[in-house]
């Protein structure tokens, strides 16, 4: 990288910081206040001290979760920006001059959209689905506080209910399960329990839900054969192992719960349904979304390049306002597709897919008018 290059870059860096930054302050500034009396409840007996904290520690999860929200967009801005204090300095035209064309100059602005692309793929992989728990409940709420359960049918018919929720326990109190016959058992039979505790996955034994308290000897139970390879016996007299492929975050805000997976459990999902009455439209328009995103996010920078460096003498304030349109055109187009893919009329492959389609013919269309 050249001098100016490395200059380019580091502007990038900067302005994307501050960008962030600002962000995040504006939505803690304005969050906390609107949610300060259930922040006090929750720390009702800790103080002021105490209080911020609890807003400390709930907003670094939270900043997790915003630049994930808005890092793409952020991006593209952030390039915007860039070129068009470039411009404004006059600091493109001697560049121009030496022979450098723009696309060369905008190189490091490439650079800058890969590194952040990247930072959102880690933050996505590694940190997201670490603080899923502190994600998911609700203002002033904490990971060891009770949730509501929603409840849902697995695979197999079987309704999977209860009282509460703890997220960071992986537990729900009163659990039932309501068995269906004749599938599993002879006669229909509601299985409840003081307590069930979610088992993750591993090579030594299937997931599912290891019950305690349960309300009837699991010997009286008229389970078929396909009954007992699913609800298999502990070494408790009142305890019992349920086999299934629903998990404790299934349970609570299922509507968004999967998009604080990690892509590689998205993909077990996907492939591996849960219930016949929840739809996985949803899990795959979001897994196509994520594998599009960084390519969706260099087709808005091939775009703001020639429509911020414009061959014709016109006002960066006209450029900046005709850039952003055509930004919102392909930002609104995207959102249009996959709500319809969300709800089932376009397939998701194409509900990701068509924007950068849309984006990328863009770019090239608009390279025509780039200065040089």
């Amino acid at each position: 990288m050249t001098t100016f290059d490395r200059y380019l870059f580091m502007r990038f860096v900067y302005v994307f910081a501050v960008f962030f930054a600002a962000s995040m302050g504006l939505y803690a500034v304005i969050d906390a206040f609107t949610n300060l009396d259930d922040f006090q409840q929750a720390t009702r007996d800790d103080g002021s001290l105490g209080l911020l904290v609890f807003l400390a520690q709930h907003y670094v999860y939270q900043s997790s979760f915003i630049f994930d929200l808005l890092g793409p967009t952020m991006t593209v801005i952030s390039a915007l920006a860039v070129l068009g204090l470039t411009l404004r300095n006059g600091e493109l035209h001697p560049v121009l001059a030496a022979g450098i064309p723009t696309y060369r100059v905008a190189r490091p602005l490439v650079l800058g959209v890969v590194l952040v692309s990247g930072m959102l793929v880690a933050n996505r992989e590694l940190i997201i689905p670490r603080i899923a728990i502190h994600l998911q409940g609700s203002h002033g709420d904490t990971a060891d506080e009770a949730q509501r359960v929603e409840p849902m049918y697995d695979a197999r018919g079987v309704f999977i209910s209860g009282k509460e929720l703890y997220l960071e326990t992986r537990l729900i109190s009163n659990a039932e399960f309501r068995l269906p016959a004749p599938a599993l058992v002879d006669d229909f039979v509601t299985l409840q329990a003081a307590e069930a505790r979610y088992i993750q996955e591993s090579k030594q034994h299937p997931g599912g839900w290891a019950l305690k308290g349960l309300s009837q000897p699991l010997v009286e139970i008229p389970l078929t054969e396909a009954g007992r390879r699913l609800l298999q016996p502990l070494p408790d007299e009142d305890a019992a192992f349920f086999v299934t492929d629903v998990t404790f975050d299934q349970l609570y805000n299922r509507s968004s719960s999967f998009k604080l997976l990690s892509t590689a459990e998205l993909i077990r999902r996907i492939r591996r349904p849960t219930s016949r009455a929840v739809s996985s439209l949803g899990q795959q328009v979001h897994l196509h979304v994520r594998l599009t995103q960084p390519l969706l996010t260099m087709c808005g920078l091939y775009m703001v390049i020639p429509l911020i460096v414009r061959r014709e003498r016109m006002n960066l304030v006209t450029n900046i306002a005709s850039c952003m349109a055509w930004l919102g055109v392909v930002f609104g187009f995207s959102l249009a597709m996959q709500l319809a893919g969300d709800s089932g009329l376009v397939a998701p492959d194409l509900a990701a897919w068509s924007p950068i389609i849309m984006g990328s013919t863009l770019g090239a269309w608009l390279s025509g008018v780039v200065r040089t």
